[in-house]
Parts: C-alpha cells; sequence; structure tokens
C-alpha cells in the first residue's frame, strides 16, 4: 500500500513517517528526542593535557634521614644562639664596675682583702701601680690569721674623692674587723689615701696609710 494516498485504507494518520538521516546526531523534524540525549553534534575541544608523571616515590630511610637533619640542623643553631647569649650575659656580669673612683676602691678592697684574688685585683688597677702600702697591709692582716687562726675582713668607709681631669684621690677609711676570743668583733681603723687614673674606667695607681 502508498502511504502517500490519504484516503488508502489501513493508513494509520497520526504515524509519523520514517525519514533517513543525513548523520548520525542529526534530529528530524518532529521527532521525539528522550531527556538526557544530546542534540546536535558533539563539541570538539583541545584534548585535556597529560597528567603529570607521578613522582619518585622516596624510600622511608631517605624520609628519616631527612627529618634528622633538619632536627639536628635546628638543635646546632639553639645550641649556637644559646652560646653567643650566655657569653654575653657572662661578660657583662664578669666585667667590672669601674664608673667612678669610688665604686672601683670598694671592689678594690673586697677582692684584694677579702677574696685575696690577684687576678680579679688587676682589673681595678692602673698598667704600672704603686701598691707596696696595700701589700704590706695584706702581709700584716695574714700574720695575724695565722697566729690566732682567725678570718678578718676589710671594707671601706668615708670615701671623699677629688677628681680632676683624668686623675682623682679618694681619702678613706679602712675598717679592719678582727674576731676576738670571746666572739666580738673588734674594729680597727685605718686612714688611706688612694690616687686614681681613668683608662677605659677609672683604676686604682697609688695608695698610702695616713694612721
Amino acid at each position: 500500500m502508498d502511504p502517500s494516498i490519504p484516503n488508502e485504507p489501513n493508513v494509520d494518520h497520526g504515524r509519523s513517517i520514517p525519514r533517513s538521516r543525513s548523520g548520525e546526531n542529526e534530529v528530524l523534524e518532529g521527532e521525539v528526542i528522550g531527556k538526557g540525549v544530546p542534540i546536535g553534534q558533539p563539541r570538539t575541544g583541545p584534548p585535556p593535557p597529560p597528567a603529570p608523571p607521578p613522582g619518585k616515590p622516596r624510600k622511608p630511610g631517605q624520609v628519616r634521614r631527612t627529618i634528622l637533619w633538619t632536627l639536628l640542623a635546628i638543635v646546632a643553631l639553639s645550641c649556637l644562639a644559646g652560646g653567643i647569649t650566655a657569653f654575653v650575659f657572662y661578660s657583662q656580669a664578669a666585667e667590672p664596675d669601674r664608673g667612678s673612683p669610688t665604686v672601683t676602691l670598694v671592689q678594690y678592697v673586697d677582692v684584694r682583702f677579702n677574696n685575696r684574688d690577684a687576678i680579679r685585683s688587676a682589673d681595678f688597677e692602673c698598667a704600672a701601680p704603686h701598691l707596696e702600702a696595700i701589700d704590706q697591709a695584706l702581709d700584716e692582716i695574714r700574720v695575724l690569721e695565722t697566729k690566732y687562726s682567725i678570718a678578718i675582713t676589710v671594707s671601706a668607709s668615708d670615701l671623699a674623692p677629688s677628681v680632676n681631669g683624668d686623675s682623682a684621690d679618694v681619702e678613706a677609711t679602712l675598717n679592719v674587723a678582727i674576731p676576738e676570743n670571746n666572739g666580738a668583733t673588734s674594729v680597727q681603723l685605718q686612714k688611706w689615701s688612694f690616687h686614681f687614673v681613668n683608662a677605659k674606667g677609672w683604676r686604682i695607681c697609688g695608695a698610702e696609710r695616713r694612721g
């Protein structure tokens, strides 16, 4: 039977007439397209860039060595910083205060007579000091200490400085404290004159006992 004849019996006039498609994705007029089916020719574009090659896996031993060296470097830097800080603080603490003749004298008397530290005493002395009187006074103290098995202490008081440029004189009293057998302490007062020069701080250069 001929479908082009409208009145041909047994012809379903509501049925669409199939047509051939020129392309695989071409849509014919009157064709019902299901949901989700793409219409028209698929779009083409540049191919996606190739994925980067996977990195070479690091062995567990290499990772541990890297971590170990990093930790060692951190510890070394911390120790270095701590050592520098400690050196600075030690230098500041060990450096004597020679800001004035009287401050120098008080420290010098304590170091020379009480601590008997010749090295630290030199930090308060000038390059060529004349301190024979102090040496003699210290020898007398040692004789008394040995004879009576006692420990004698000395301190400076009544300081009267006289500064003239980079030189200065200080009149002072040395208080020599001598322990007695009854537990009391007798104090011998000695009048002294001390001479100083300012050479990167005040330093003692001479001394005479006045009484």
